[in-house]
């Protein structure tokens, strides 16, 4: 049962709210005053249908949201459609969660025609014919079975039928194909006469495949026989030269070792250098330590050992 309906920005209506009673509802008013637009929202969001953008209202731009939601008097909830752009979704809302559902393409979503509960036969619109009175038999029973549930051995019916009728081609295109096999095996009989031809054939391959493999190993020998000789003709060019570069390598070393004692002997060389600059140094505080220590002696005329008076004849022979 629809409890409320609301609707915003579809065909004439801006913003809509409408409130449902329990049972027979009427929606009276002018002409253009709104009243089918209100039925096709319904229809939009029953049937998703129509497609595009004739649902929009005509003020409004083509960014805005187009919504419709039913709000209904049992779970779940409620149940709404919205297009944005080109993209429309359905939202299926109960009293914990809401679920929304995008990518449908032109049908309902089964979980939204499974909460709607409605079909084509609970909607009639204004220009439909009087249900079932201008209907065909055929039509009518079609319907009530519908309506009763009845239409599903219909349907059941009509799902064995395509099944036996494909099963009877299937079996056709079986036999059409055995008796076809068979022709074909009857016009290969002569197979059989073939069978020691092919065997002496195979003989023959595999000898023939014995000796190509045989030809191959000689062909790969003799390239590899080819590469050697070569090789040894570039060993040839080297061992003419082996005694000059032996003479070489030998002069080489000879320098390397002349060169390594030249700057041995360089750094010998500087060592006696800075040795003889130490001693030309101490030698030369020596002399001035042993004037002063003469000077000393000859001002004072003291023992530098034991402090005593000495003459100058005991002054002569320590500066000895």
């Amino acid at each position: 049962m629809f409890k409320k309906l609301l609707i915003r920005n579809f065909q004439s209506h801006k913003n809509t709210d409408v409130e449902f009673d329990p049972g027979v509802n009427v929606i009276a008013g002018a002409s253009d005053s709104g009243k089918s637009s209100m039925f096709r929202s319904l229809i939009w969001v029953i049937n998703n249908r129509p497609l595009g953008d004739s649902v929009r209202n005509w003020k409004c731009k083509k960014d805005d949201e187009v919504y419709v939601e039913i709000e209904l008097g049992n779970e779940p909830v409620s149940i709404a459609k919205n297009r944005i752009g080109k993209t429309s979704s359905y939202v299926l809302r109960d009293d914990v969660e809401a679920i929304s559902y995008e990518a449908f393409k032109q049908d309902v979503p089964d979980e939204i025609r499974s909460a709607l509960n409605m079909s084509e036969i609970n909607i009639q619109s204004q220009h439909d014919s009087y249900f079932l009175l201008n209907d065909s038999p055929g039509e009518v029973a079609r319907k009530l079975n519908e309506l009763t549930g009845l239409d599903v051995i219909d349907r059941l019916f009509k799902f064995i039928n395509g099944k036996i009728l494909s099963t009877k081609r299937l079996l056709d295109d079986a036999s059409s194909n055995i008796i076809t096999t068979t022709n074909d095996i009857e016009g290969l009989s002569y197979i059989d006469t073939l069978e020691g031809e092919l065997e002496a054939l195979e003989v023959l391959i595999n000898d023939y495949n014995k000796k190509v493999k045989e030809q191959d190993d000689v062909h790969s020998l003799i390239i590899s026989l080819e590469d050697i000789d070569e090789k040894i003709k570039d060993y040839e060019d080297w061992l003419t030269i082996e005694n000059e570069y032996e003479a070489l390598n030998q002069k080489v070393k000879d320098y390397v070792n002349k060169k390594t004692n030249y700057h041995l002997i360089l750094s010998i060389v500087a060592n006696i250098e800075n040795i003889e600059n130490q001693i030309t140094s101490k030698e030369k505080i020596a002399n001035e330590s042993k004037s002063k220590y003469e000077k000393l002696l000859k001002t004072h005329g003291l023992c530098p050992l034991c402090g005593s008076k000495i003459s100058d004849k005991m002054l002569k022979g320590i500066l000895l």
